[in-house]
């Protein structure tokens, strides 16, 4: 169904590219905000 996708390593890791995505948003002056979605529950089944 799907093609394989060439493993590609770049050097940069997720963590990474999460903190500099946060430090522009901050740079240009926008809030980050967190809410609770409650999109993750606990199942007893």
């Amino acid at each position: 169904m799907l093609k394989a996708i060439p493993f590609q390593n770049r050097g940069y890791l997720l963590r990474d590219a999460l903190i500099d995505y946060i430090s522009e948003f901050t740079k240009a002056g926008k809030p980050i905000e967190g809410k609770i979605e409650n999109r993750v529950t606990l199942s007893n089944e």
